[in-house]
């Protein structure tokens, strides 16, 4: 059994801007199918696209939908699983031309 799954797309991400990764996170690997930290964030932006919210809260879920419908940025954030001290961010235009990948060490998320 393949760790990636089918995409459902809701919506375009465009251009993916990735952060320089830090050398450990390069070399880490998830805690899930021992994946690599790439690879677990490009499975996270597929839930990104297929929106999955991730851990924002109530206010960003809510701007979340009605920029699906009405146009805006779309945002979701979600723990990374080698590193719970680590969330993933992902931001994608409003114009869907990009989406921005933001790593966040020791952000205070709701859980």
């Amino acid at each position: 059994m393949s760790f990636f799954k089918e995409p459902v797309v809701h919506f375009p991400t465009g251009k993916h801007i990735w952060p320089k990764l830090p050398a450990y996170l390069d070399r880490q690997e998830s805690d899930i199918e021992h994946i690599s930290f790439f690879d677990y964030v490009t499975y996270k932006l597929v839930d990104h696209q297929a929106g999955d919210w991730g851990i924002v809260d109530e206010e960003t879920k809510l701007a979340n939908a009605h920029a699906l419908e009405h146009g805006g940025p779309l945002v979701s954030r979600h723990l990374c699983a080698s590193d719970p001290d680590i969330v993933v961010e992902f931001i994608t235009e409003a114009n869907r031309s990009a989406t921005r990948i933001i790593l966040h060490k020791g952000l205070s998320c709701p859980r």
